[in-house]
């Protein structure tokens, strides 16, 4: 009876996007509290902080929520691969239809600097498509979640979809890369600047801003899950050159992004091409 019980859960997972929403959330929520006990707001962490080699800064924190999160998901969905930016990385992921991937700290900078934006992101991808996300930003109270043709929601409440900008708008993103767009999108006005990507991306999503950019060199861990978000709010995330995000690529790595509601993306993506501009 319990593996008749197992069998019918693992079906309706795998069947139903939406069914593994309370999981990622118990593992974002996780997560979240494992690295809470080492935030310190508007200060730095408690946490001993190493650099990678590319000299990106990992801390005990990112490694402990990592650990928090993975628990629950093989003790929940033993059977999806499981790929984190704080695991080697492995063959495994190729060779199942269902990935978990994580990001147990999106924004390690911002969180060592005791800014609130840092979150966890984790999605579920099947077939390297991104079907349900989670975006949990414990230190401002925010869980972002959505499933493929479920729809989005903030703290349980539904996200609207989100209609056509002006041609101005809120854009948030990195300064030099806003300074290249100011030529093709003059009207813009800039909006906050959130150091962790995954969160900037939900922004646009909740209504908050109506553009976000990113430079090239985002992981499926930064993305995925936001991606989720930004569809079922009637939003894309493309590439400068108007393509969508490919997944769980052997290299995992994106060129520059722009995340906004479908028609602006697509705008904005034309002006982009019409000057040549380096975004």
């Amino acid at each position: 009876m319990v593996r008749g019980r197992h069998n019918e859960r693992m079906f309706a997972l795998h069947n139903d996007p939406a069914a593994a929403l309370p999981i990622l959330i118990r593992a974002a929520e996780a997560a979240g509290a494992v690295a809470m006990a080492y935030f310190q707001p508007g200060a730095t962490t408690t946490a001993r902080v190493d650099y990678k080699d590319n000299n990106s800064p990992v801390t005990e924190a990112d490694l402990a929520a990592n650990k928090a999160a993975l628990a629950v998901i093989a003790a929940e969905m033993p059977g999806a691969a499981l790929f984190s930016e704080e695991i080697a990385d492995n063959s495994d992921r190729f060779n199942h239809a269902d990935v978990v991937v994580i990001d147990p700290i999106d924004g390690t900078r911002a969180f060592i600097q005791g800014r609130s934006e840092w979150c966890v992101s984790i999605a579920l991808m099947r077939k390297s498509v991104p079907v349900a996300g989670v975006i949990h930003a414990p230190a401002r109270g925010e869980t972002f979640a959505a499933a493929r043709g479920g729809g989005a929601s903030l703290n349980g409440r539904p996200l609207p979809r989100r209609t056509p900008s002006a041609a101005g708008g809120r854009i948030t993103g990195p300064r030099p890369l806003l300074d290249t767009l100011a030529p093709v999108w003059p009207a813009f006005q800039r909006g906050e600047t959130y150091r962790a990507l995954a969160y900037r991306l939900a922004t646009v999503a909740a209504g908050c801003e109506d553009v976000a950019v990113a430079t090239e060199g985002a992981h499926d861990w930064d993305i995925a899950a936001a991606e989720v978000l930004l569809c079922e709010t009637g939003c894309a995330l493309l590439t400068r050159d108007g393509a969508r995000a490919v997944y769980n690529a052997s290299n995992p790595v994106h060129p520059a992004l722009v995340a906004a509601e479908a028609a602006t993306a697509e705008r904005l993506i034309t002006a982009l091409s019409a000057v040549g501009a380096e975004a």
